[in-house]
């Protein structure tokens, strides 16, 4: 071999060894870079798994609390209903004693002539 081709094999090992030494940390910065971003959109993901959970559970609230709001509104109709049905049987008996009183009374008046 001659001096020009030593010369020219030893600029091609130079070359190569640099353009390793600098490709080496370029690939690893674009991983660690690539690595990064998929952590990011994995946060993301979370985040927005947190965020869809926590609306459904605030509609289930306020469902709940719909619920709750007519349940306590039929209650209170049915206790309104109730009152009126007992001051219903109530008068209804007050009248029957009247008139079992009445009927009692006529009935006597009757056997008594």
């Amino acid at each position: 071999m001659d001096v020009v081709q030593t010369i020219f094999l030893f600029l091609i090992a130079l070359v190569t060894i640099i353009a390793c030494s600098i490709s080496v940390p370029i690939v690893y910065a674009s991983r660690l870079n690539h690595k990064r971003k998929m952590m990011e959109l994995d946060i993301q993901a979370k985040n927005r798994i947190a965020f869809d959970t926590q609306r459904a559970l605030d509609e289930i609230r306020r469902e709940m609390k719909m619920l709750r709001d007519s349940s306590t509104q039929y209650n209170l109709s049915l206790d309104n209903s109730l009152q009126r049905l007992d001051d219903t049987i109530i008068r209804l008996e007050a009248r029957i004693t009247k008139l079992e009183q009445d009927y009692r009374v006529m009935n006597g008046r009757n056997r008594q002539n």
